[in-house]
């Protein structure tokens, strides 16, 4: 079960994400993506029991849609993408095998507000991949090696890919990535103006591009209202 502390931070930043500003991610008129300079501290090592989260509302479906993606290289780091209807996790270990998760969209609305969580088990007994939806656990996938994360000297992207044929249709926001029960970045997403992306914790600010910039910040949850979100302390 989460935390008291996990929780603070899910329903604030749930509660941003509704009354708040946030980033318009539209690869038909604006193309906006976020850029991550490397940083050892946002990668990482296997055994640190990597989690990420997200605030997310697609606006589409169709086609590859990068949520985050740790470094610009081909098989480097992990990615969270949807591709079609399905939505992916890929972690990449140092032997050249990966480990993946995929979970069905099907029943996921266009314009809902959703918190996606991955986090990636290496205790020795547990050694998986499990997906959290709006703090509910609904899939796992056992690590397929016990090799450690292959990383490489590039930084990476929020709302595309490195191949930039990945752009994001949708918003997202209160990004964060934990080491274990330490938050490590949080990217909140609510600055409003500018293209400076601050992290909270202090560790890594982000750079927004945008081809219209006047299209890049939205104050309204586009796509439709945010559903209710249950979360309880266990």
């Amino acid at each position: 079960a989460d935390s008291s502390s996990d929780l603070i931070f899910k329903i604030y930043g749930l509660m941003e994400t509704i009354k708040g500003y946030g980033i318009q991610f539209d690869p038909n008129t604006a193309q906006a993506y976020l850029t991550i300079p490397h940083n050892p501290s946002l990668k990482p090592a296997l055994s640190e029991q990597l989690r990420i989260s997200a605030n997310v509302i697609w606006a589409s479906m169709t086609g590859n849609h990068f949520i985050y993606e740790s470094d610009g290289t081909f098989a480097k780091g992990f990615r969270i993408y949807s591709a079609g209807t399905t939505l992916l996790f890929y972690l990449y270990h140092s032997d050249s095998t990966s480990s993946h998760l995929e979970y069905d969209m099907t029943g996921m609305e266009l314009g809902k507000l959703y918190n996606i969580e991955f986090r990636v088990l290496n205790t020795g007994l547990d050694n998986r991949i499990e997906l959290y939806i709006d703090g509910v656990f609904v899939k796992g996938q056992n690590l397929s090696s016990l090799a450690d994360i292959s990383y490489s000297t590039n930084g990476g992207f929020i709302g595309n890919s490195y191949g930039s044929d990945g752009l994001f249709h949708g918003r997202i926001s209160d990004v964060q990535l934990w080491k274990g029960s330490t938050l490590i970045s949080y990217w909140e997403m609510k600055e409003g103006t500018g293209f400076t992306i601050y992290d909270k914790m202090g560790t890594q600010n982000l750079t927004g591009h945008v081809t219209t910039p006047y299209a890049f910040w939205t104050r309204d949850v586009p796509w439709g209202e945010p559903r209710s979100m249950k979360l309880t302390v266990t």
